[in-house]
Parts: structure tokens; C-alpha cells; sequence
């Protein structure tokens, strides 16, 4: 059996162009899957939220499914609910009416929380999807995503592996634009294969992050974007100078980082055998290619340099200590916002949503958390400058003469 994964797909135009060699990958996949990182919906009405919101149109949704190659769609992140209940269910129609699979939402957690079962020639296999707490997770009586809960999930692989699946879980989570799994991502994607899962596949981080080997299983801590329009840019002189300061301040000038590289993860399953293959991938304006020649081979050679980075106590915990370090200016912006939370206008009160979701979110609560760890006193600038070197796709891939 081979299953193939891929990363996040947000886009808005139905006009994309994937080349002939990434569709015979996907071809000959016996299952095919990629995370829809937005409502497929024509309505108008967001929820209040900390971010963007993000949808597909319906006219370009129906468009862009018959250009798309997959299989099984993945609902379980955290933009499917942008536009609330509406959007989750029409999104669930709209996909159930094109017999297109998917998993990680619902009408309820019940739901959203079922597995995808497929088997074929003898071999048995069971993918779980789920999401952070953030916005739009689904619960007894709403519906959105699948949010993660640690002790359901955990039992919930052990009973599918009792039955003779071979347990995948697909996970949205970590921290953006970091290259490493954060601690907590690290922690609970080795205890999905201490409970049972062989394979586990993250994606979100709008990133790729590195992969290893645990025990009996693999884990692919994060495949990047797939396919993913940039975030809009406004124009007016005000609203860039915001945006210089936000960089100069908050580290968050992105130009140069790996936003257009991804991978797909393809797995070939026999018995109790598994064999993978890392397909890097490209994507710009809507045209997805596999890069060749030395991009190729500087791009993979990146993912092993921050693959066994992981694996590095002491260089770990340098980079996440300087990444914390270089989020507390945001954490502070967040802090003072909370003075919003009891505001009855929405545009303040949206500002204080950032700062609830310091704590529902996991990877967010982990930084927040870490940042109280940091030595008091310690320098970290120079290990930031690693940071912001190890996400620079030019200065990694000498994509520049």
C-alpha cells in the first residue's frame, strides 16, 4: 500500500498549474491526503478571532477540487471554522456532494473526532486528524474541528491499533516560522507512537521541519505549505510603517523564509514494513513544481541539517531558548491587550483574543511558558542571529549569487 501526505492548502484561484511528476506520485498512491486550511464558503460572515480569517470561494472551491489530485482531505486545523458553523457545514456538503473523503470536523466533537478507516489487501489502516485549541474547535454542540485532547487521542490510538490498524495521525500544530518542533510538539508526537501510532505527520508551521525515526514509528514533525497565497499586503503609509516597526521589533519580516518550500511525505507499506520518500516541492502564484538540480540537493540536505538538530540537547535547547527570547516583545503586546476582554467593541475586543490564545493553544502556551525559564541575564542574540539564518531559505539554499 503506499499513502501519500502532503502539507497546508489555502488558495484562492482556481487557475494552478502541478506539474506531471508530483501527479504520478500522487498517482499511484493508493491514498492521497492534504490539509484544506480554509472554509470552503460563500459566506460573509468571519468570527471574531486573533489572525486572519481565511476561505475559498465556492465558485473557485468547485473549480480547484477538480484540478486537485487527493484523495482524503484533512479539516482539522485552524482556519476551517473562520467562518464559523456556516462555513464548517457547508464546507462538509460541499465535499460530501463532489464524493470527495475527509476527516477532522463534523457537526459536533463526536464527529469531528472519528477516524478514517481504509484498508486494501489485507492491510488495514486508520488516520487520525487533529488541531490545536484555537479558534473553531468543535464541541457537543458545534461544529468545527477536531480539537486535541491528550487523553481521548492517546486511548483513541491504542483501541484502533487493538483492532489491527496501522495507526497515522495527522496533526496541525507547532509554532510558525520556527524551523524546529517546538518542546511540546516533540513531546506529544513521541507519546502518539508510545500509545500505539507508527506514523505521525505534522503540518502549520508554514515551515518544514525536520523528521526522525522513533522507536517502531516515523514522525515528520512538519511538511510546510503545499499550496498557500501569501498573507495580503496592505498599502497605505500608515499601516507599512506598522509593519517596519513589527519587524524591527518583533522579528517577523518573512521575505526570505522557507513560506514556498514544502514536502510530501510518500509511504510504502507492506506487512509490517514501512519505507518512506521525502518530495520536496515549490510553489509560487498557483504552480507547484518538485526543485531540481542543486536547489534540490541543498534543500535536502537542509532537512537532515534540521533533523539532527532535534536530536541535539544542547543546540536545541539554544535555538528554542533564543526564539522564545525573541517572542516576549509579542507576549508583552498580548498582555497589555487583555485589558480588551470585557470590551463591548469588537475591533478591541478582537485584539484581546491573541492573549486568550496564549493559553488555549498548546504551542502558544509553550512559549509563554518557556519564556519563564529563560536565565535571567543570559544573552541570547547571538543564538537569535542561528535562528534567523536557519530560517532564511536564500542564505540555506543559496538561492542568491
Amino acid at each position: 500500500m503506499n499513502v501519500l501526505f502532503a502539507g497546508d492548502l489555502h488558495i484562492d484561484s482556481a487557475d494552478i498549474d502541478i506539474c506531471s511528476e508530483y501527479l504520478k506520485i500522487v498517482g499511484v498512491a493508493d491514498l492521497s491526503l492534504v490539509s484544506l486550511e480554509a472554509p470552503l464558503t460563500a459566506s460573509t460572515k468571519p468570527i471574531l478571532k486573533s489572525g486572519p480569517n481565511l476561505k475559498i470561494r465556492t465558485d473557485v472551491a468547485d473549480r480547484l477540487l477538480k484540478s486537485l489530485p487527493f484523495s482524503l482531505y484533512s479539516c482539522a486545523n485552524n482556519h476551517i471554522g473562520d467562518f464559523g458553523e456556516e462555513g464548517v457545514l457547508e464546507t462538509m456538503v460541499f465535499l460530501k456532494q463532489r464524493k470527495k473523503a475527509f476527516l477532522g470536523a463534523g457537526k459536533n466533537v463526536q464527529e469531528a473526532r472519528k477516524p478514517f478507516l481504509f484498508e486494501k489487501d489485507g492491510q488495514k489502516i486508520a488516520i487520525l486528524a487533529m488541531v490545536e485549541n484555537e479558534f473553531g474547535v468543535a464541541t457537543e454542540c458545534q461544529a468545527g474541528s477536531n480539537g486535541f485532547d491528550p487523553i481521548k487521542d492517546v486511548l483513541g490510538i491504542r483501541e484502533l491499533a487493538s483492532q489491527g490498524y496501522l495507526v497515522m495521525v495527522y496533526f496541525h500544530g507547532g509554532t510558525e516560522f520556527f524551523p524546529l518542533p517546538n518542546p511540546f510538539v516533540i513531546r506529544t508526537f513521541k507519546g502518539f507512537i508510545d500509545a500505539g501510532a507508527r506514523i505521525v505527520v505534522g503540518s502549520h508551521t508554514h515551515c518544514p521541519l525536520g523528521y526522525e525515526s522513533y522507536k517502531d514509528g516515523l514522525i515528520f514533525y512538519g511538511m510546510g505549505n503545499f499550496m498557500f497565497n501569501k498573507p495580503a499586503q496592505k498599502t497605505t503609509l500608515e499601516l507599512r510603517a506598522k509593519r517596519l516597526i513589527k519587524e524591527k521589533i518583533l522579528h517577523r519580516k518573512n521575505d526570505n523564509t522557507f513560506w514556498n518550500y514544502g514536502y510530501s511525505v510518500s509511504l510504502a507499506i507492506e506487512a509490517n514494513t514501512m519505507k518512506f520518500q521525502i518530495i520536496p516541492t515549490y510553489c509560487e502564484n498557483g504552480a507547484l513544481t518538485i526543485p531540481k538540480g542543486k536547489i534540490k540537493e541543498r534543500y535536502l540536505a537542509y532537512l537532515d541539517r534540521i533533523s539532527a538538530l532535534i536530536k541535539s540537547e544542547v543546540e536545541y535547547a539554544r535555538y528554542w531558548s533564543a526564539w522564545v527570547w525573541s517572542r516576549q516583545q509579542h507576549m508583552k503586546t498580548w498582555i497589555r491587550d487583555s485589558k480588551y476582554l470585557q470590551n463591548s467593541n469588537p475591533a478591541k475586543f478582537r485584539r484581546a483574543l491573541g492573549f486568550k490564545n496564549m493559553f488555549t493553544c498548546e504551542s502558544h502556551r509553550e512559549v509563554t511558558v518557556s519564556s519563564y525559564h529563560l536565565d535571567v541575564g543570559a544573552d541570547f542574540k547571538k543564538d537569535y542571529l542561528k535562528v534567523k539564518i536557519l530560517r532564511d531559505s536564500e542564505a540555506q539554499l543559496k538561492t542568491k549569487a
